[in-house]
């Protein structure tokens, strides 16, 4: 086995110069089932813009990315709030419902890209 460490990317979506509006961090995920993959993390949108395409857009960013590193696969971890915008983008849901404590409860999910 070898591990390998690999730089975050950071993504931000901005309205203007000073005011973020969202964000959305990745990185090398692993290998799964003999496959490159990349983990996205931190996906964040203002609830004032909620809705208006930034989370898909900032996704879109990860995806290229993912494709740059030669990862086939993309998977997250998140939180039950936010399942259906990843399910929306592809993701389908692996295994059950994880109660992580404070940020829970949290599902893995998975996009073959």
């Amino acid at each position: 086995m070898s591990l390998m460490r690999a730089p975050a990317q950071f993504w931000i979506a901005r309205r203007s110069r000073e005011h973020i509006v969202g964000v959305l961090s990745g990185h090398f995920g692993g290998i799964i089932d003999d496959q490159r993959s990349y983990r996205t993390r931190g996906l964040w949108v203002a609830a004032s813009v909620r809705r208006s395409g930034i989370a898909s857009a900032l996704m879109s960013s990860a995806v290229e990315q993912a494709k740059k590193d030669n990862c086939t696969l993309i998977w997250t971890f998140p939180r039950e709030s936010s399942i259906s915008f990843y399910e929306s983008v592809g993701f389908k849901r692996i295994g059950e419902w994880v109660d992580s404590g404070e940020f829970g409860p949290n599902i893995y999910a998975l996009k073959t890209i």
